[in-house]
C-alpha cells in the first residue's frame, strides 16, 4: 500500500510536543528549500520511508526553516489517501 498526502495538507512543527491532538506525525530532517512566489516547499527526509514535500504559505512572520533543521511533520489523518499497489 501507499499512502499519499497533498503537500498543502501538511505542517511543520519544531517538535512532536507541540502537534495538535489527534493527528498524525512522522520526524524527519529539512532536505531541500524551494521558494516559488507565494509558497515555500520544503523536502524532507523521513528515513526509510524516504520524503515528503511540504508546502507553506509564504507569508510574514511565517516560521522559516533551513536545510539540516529537524521538524516533524504533522497531518489530519483524513488528509491521507492510500492506494493499492
Amino acid at each position: 500500500m501507499t499512502l499519499t498526502l497533498r503537500p498543502e495538507m501538511l505542517h511543520l512543527y519544531r517538535n512532536a510536543a507541540d502537534t495538535p491532538e489527534g493527528r498524525n506525525s512522522v520526524a524527519g530532517s529539512i532536505t531541500r528549500t524551494i521558494f516559488y512566489g507565494d509558497s515555500l516547499f520544503y523536502e524532507v527526509d523521513i528515513g526509510a520511508a524516504g520524503s515528503l514535500d511540504v508546502r507553506v504559505e509564504n507569508l510574514p512572520g511565517m516560521q522559516r526553516w533551513n536545510v539540516a533543521d529537524n521538524v516533524t511533520i504533522d497531518f489530519h489523518p483524513q488528509a491521507a489517501t492510500a492506494l493499492p499497489q
